[in-house]
């Protein structure tokens, strides 16, 4: 996760710390930046409260927290 962040820019905690918004306003800024949407369904996965189950490797990655 956090080579993507690199890759493309970590932003959306700064701007959305808190759920739900810190997810979901990242997938939407990820899309627009035309990120893969299997990486962005991977990231809205790891949100307990998304309801997305958690099908591939990626979405089950483990998230380390800051």
């Amino acid at each position: 996760m956090r080579a993507y962040a690199r890759r493309y820019g970590d932003f959306d905690y700064e701007m959305h710390p808190r759920a739900p918004h810190h997810r979901l306003k990242g997938a939407e800024i990820l899309l627009a930046r035309r990120v893969p949407e299997r990486i962005v369904y991977a990231i809205l996965a790891h949100a307990d409260y998304s309801g997305l189950p958690r099908v591939s490797r990626l979405d089950r990655a483990p998230l380390r927290l800051r």
